[in-house]
């Protein structure tokens, strides 16, 4: 295994995103004991999607646009959001909302990836971003899989990663929940060996291409050539086998955890952009109970076998009570 790895480790590259992450020292009392848990949410998911931007950045030359309607774009292009951690902000309709406008010239965007083909981003949203003096670039093709090859390019592109041979993730491609948590480790990954493409699966009857990791049992991507499958009997339990392997796989010490609910994916799609900023895994809850594989987790219990790796510090949960339930929060708060 170590020697596959060693063959895709990639030269990093400095990207030209401007960043700077607002720190938890500023939002969080501090807790030896206890969790520092923190809650993000707008009044719907395009809202949540600018409190994000607002609570994690003070300024980025690049954004992402996707919509807020649809889930397959905007988690695929979690895995560029992680890569490059920039902000994700949702849009709807036809027009762009004046909140969008005020957020991007706040951050002082200059260029804006656009997810997707004009059926779900119209081409006056694209005109009014550039009429702020900002360039747009649409990644887009014919369907879903051609759009995620395209936005799998351009994270190539970005780490000067051409010309090699394309590796493939798969989930899939009608089903929300395991994607969440796939785009952001993939966007870690990028930094650590290099680009692995996330494309939706859409055949169910078998892989038609070879994956190197698969996200979700064989229900949801049937057996193939693929080398690693996370997967458990729940999606709770596979998003947690994602946030195991940042340690096992990426070596990441993990402190901080974002957790969204796992049965509705709205003020979920915008999560990737903090999960990005502050290295974090994204984990699933049911709307009103924290399901025992992600409290047995985040306690970190001996069951993941970990040896002398940092406790969860720090949670934030996406989106507002009827996303993530009060007695979720409380249930964080007794865990530790």
């Amino acid at each position: 295994m170590k020697k596959f790895f060693s063959k895709l480790m990639l030269t990093t590259i400095v990207t030209t995103t401007l960043l700077t992450s607002i720190s938890f020292a500023d939002n969080l009392p501090e807790s030896q004991e206890s969790l520092n848990i923190i809650r993000i949410a707008g009044t719907d998911r395009f809202n949540t999607s600018l409190e994000i931007s607002k609570r994690t950045f003070e300024s980025s030359k690049t954004a992402i646009i996707a919509s807020g309607e649809n889930f397959a774009d905007a988690l695929v292009g979690a895995s560029l959001v992680t890569q490059i951690d920039v902000p994700i902000l949702l849009v709807d309709g036809s027009s762009l909302k004046e909140e969008v406008k005020n957020e991007l010239s706040r951050l002082k965007v200059e260029h804006v990836y656009i997810l997707g083909g004009i059926e779900s981003i119209p081409f006056t949203i694209e005109e009014s971003v550039e009429a702020l003096g900002i360039k747009t670039e649409r990644l887009a093709g014919k369907d879903r899989v051609e759009t995620a090859e395209k936005i799998g390019a351009k994270r190539e592109e970005l780490k000067g990663q051409t010309g090699y041979i394309s590796l493939y993730a798969g989930m899939d491609g009608n089903y929300f929940a395991d994607a969440l948590s796939a785009g952001p480790f993939l966007g870690e990954w990028a930094n650590v060996y290099g680009i692995v493409k996330l494309i939706p699966n859409m055949n169910k009857e078998k892989q038609d291409m070879d994956f190197m990791h698969v996200f979700g049992g064989t229900s949801s991507v049937p057996e193939g050539n693929n080398k690693n499958r996370f997967a458990g009997n729940t999606r709770y339990e596979t998003a947690v086998n994602v946030a195991e392997s940042y340690y096992t796989f990426l070596r990441m010490e993990v402190d901080t955890v974002v957790i969204v609910n796992g049965e509705d994916y709205p003020d979920a799609l915008a999560a990737s952009s903090i999960a990005g900023v502050k290295n974090a895994p994204i984990l699933l809850s049911t709307p009103n109970n924290l399901p025992e594989v992600v409290k047995n987790y985040i306690k970190n219990k001996d069951l993941y076998d970990y040896k002398n790796v940092k406790d969860i510090k720090n949670i934030i949960i996406i989106g507002g009570e009827n996303s993530i339930s009060t007695n979720v929060e409380n249930e964080l708060r007794n865990s530790k």
